[in-house]
């Protein structure tokens, strides 16, 4: 709160940088970060978005509890191993 100078943490990330810090969060090697994708100045029609083997988007899974609107986002349901 900003009444008791209370602020998080964060690391400022560009969107390229996404796929690494995803490893990060899932290997909890960040337990007490929190990335900020700054898009305004890194994303563009042009962004090379780095890869990491370390991650594959076919073994993720959407929370049982979560609701995707519209169907069609799910990029996951598509991913075939």
């Amino acid at each position: 709160c900003s009444v008791h100078n209370i602020a998080a943490d964060i690391e400022l990330i560009s969107a390229k940088d996404v796929n690494h810090a995803m490893v990060d969060l899932a290997a909890n090697r960040s337990m007490a970060r929190r990335y900020v994708i700054d898009i305004a100045k890194t994303l563009n029609d042009e962004t090379p978005v780095e890869g990491d083997d370390r991650i594959d988007p076919r073994d993720w899974k959407v929370h049982e509890k979560a609701t995707i609107i519209p169907k069609e986002a799910n990029a996951h349901a598509n991913l075939q191993k």
